[in-house]
C-alpha cells in the first residue's frame, strides 16, 4: 500500500470534513483556504503564549486551533491541541510546550494534504 494513503486518514478524515460541510465541496474548499491562511497566526499565537508562560493565553490559543481543525477532520492536530489545552489549563506549561511540538509536527503533515485538496 502507498505510504501516503496509510498516513492520510490520521492526518485528514475526508469523510468527517465532508459531513461537517454537508457535502458541499465549495464550502469545504473555502474552509480549507481560510484555515491555511489563518494557521500560521494560530500557531504563532500558541507559540508566543507558551513562550511567555501564560497558561490562560496558551489554553485559549490551543482551544481555538482545536476548534479550527476539528471541522476539517484533522484529528491528529485536534488531539495534539487538546493535549496542549489540558496541560495549559492545569498550569503545566512545560508539558504544554512538549505537546506543542506534536502540534507543529502534525500541522506540518496536514498542510500539504489540505493544499492538495484545494488543487484537486
Amino acid at each position: 500500500m502507498h505510504e501516503r494513503q496509510t498516513e492520510s486518514p490520521e492526518v485528514f478524515d475526508r469523510r468527517q470534513a465532508v459531513d461537517a460541510t454537508c457535502g458541499d465541496p465549495e464550502l469545504l474548499r473555502e474552509i480549507v483556504g481560510i484555515f491555511l491562511e489563518d494557521c500560521p497566526r494560530m500557531i504563532g499565537d500558541l507559540r508566543k503564549a507558551i513562550a511567555s508562560s501564560n497558561s490562560e493565553a496558551s489554553r485559549r490559543a490551543a482551544h481555538t486551533l482545536k476548534g479550527s481543525v476539528a471541522v476539517l477532520g484533522a484529528n491528529a492536530v485536534a488531539a495534539a491541541a487538546k493535549e496542549v489545552e489540558q496541560h495549559a489549563r492545569a498550569g503545566n506549561l512545560s508539558a504544554a510546550a512538549a505537546a506543542f511540538a506534536r502540534v507543529e509536527a502534525e500541522v506540518e503533515r496536514l498542510v500539504p494534504v489540505l493544499k492538495e485538496l484545494l488543487v484537486g
